[in-house]
């Protein structure tokens, strides 16, 4: 494709988004339409890791995204009762990998997206 070619991205959601950065960073001109009329906040924790980690690294967009990390030690789950039922501790689990934990509103804003 010639640089500058738009291209038309249906969805302004973590994937559209980040596929609209791509391809600008590439030199070609995306254009997100979005039937929303407002960028939806809250929701919840995204970890990305191995290959999600590696590709926003390669975005150069880890640095913002490490500035919103939740830095999570360990997480728990509960049976209806309250009882704890399973206890997860972060540093033994993602041993090895390459993750990071940021709610999934901070990564648009981590990434620039606005």
């Amino acid at each position: 494709m010639h640089p500058g070619t738009r291209i038309l991205i249906s969805g302004a959601g973590v994937a559209g988004l980040t596929c609209a950065l791509w391809l600008q960073q590439k030199g070609l001109c995306p254009v997100v339409v979005e039937k929303s009329d407002s960028v939806r906040t809250g929701g919840f924790l995204v970890s990305l890791s191995h290959h999600a980690y590696h590709y926003a690294e390669g975005l150069g967009i880890m640095p913002e995204l490490r500035a919103h990390s939740c830095g999570i030690q360990s997480s728990s789950y509960h049976n209806p009762g309250g009882r704890s039922i399973l206890h997860l501790q972060s540093r033994a689990l993602f041993s090895g990998v390459d993750v990071i934990q940021l709610m999934r509103d901070d990564l648009g804003e981590g990434a620039g997206i606005e």
